[in-house]
């Protein structure tokens, strides 16, 4: 299954081949399906490639062939970030396989775990997490931070459970949807300690 792409511009979202703009007009994103969760493979305006989770191990390779296949389509041969939004199998357990083939530069992550430790899942995937990663960089996000990239802007809503403590301008209202819904998860559930994103862009 090939990815969908799509190229955005200022105050806009359209189809167009990759040709008809110039690359310092682009973001370029891949979102490719995991089947469980899902990968992210960005070029940003500047060059600066970034994936986000990583899907499943096993499953004769899926999720690594198809992420693989997402960055060649944008020559991408190293990844300047990856990053991992939660220690969920379907986010981080398959990080070593994409690696093995696109290496990346700095990880970026939530830091330790807090998820209990009852759940030896989890603990596996930390440690095959953290092994994969070895001596290269890795920076703990935090509800606020910035992403380090170029030509994009990408602020950290949400991160091991901590919100943003102000709402970021525009925002703030409330929101009809939420009252009537909350979500039904504890503080040690992986979901709940989830980075959450907003990408701005133009």
């Amino acid at each position: 299954m090939k990815p969908i792409w799509k190229t955005l511009f200022v105050g806009l979202v359209t189809f167009l081949p990759f040709a008809a703009v110039s690359a310092a007009d682009t973001w370029e994103i891949a979102v490719v399906d995991t089947e469980g969760g899902k990968a992210i493979v960005m070029l940003t305006p500047d060059g600066e490639s970034m994936l986000v989770d990583a899907g499943f191990p096993g499953t004769n390779d899926r999720d690594t062939k198809r992420i693989v296949a997402a960055a060649e389509e944008l020559k991408i041969k190293q990844f300047d970030y990856i990053l991992v939004t939660h220690y969920d199998g379907d986010h981080v357990a398959n990080i070593a396989s994409v690696d093995a083939r696109i290496p990346a530069k700095v990880f970026l992550d939530r830091g330790p775990l807090q998820t209990d430790g009852n759940q030896g899942g989890i603990q596996r995937n930390m440690k095959s997490y953290l092994a994969c990663i070895g001596d290269r960089k890795r920076v703990t996000l935090k509800a606020g931070d910035e992403l380090p990239l170029k030509g994009l802007k990408v602020t950290v809503l949400s991160a091991s459970g901590e919100v943003i403590k102000k709402p970021l301008p525009g925002a703030g209202k409330p929101n009809p949807f939420a009252d009537s819904t909350k979500p039904d998860i504890g503080p040690q559930d992986e979901n709940a300690n989830c980075i959450g994103l907003l990408y701005e862009f133009g």
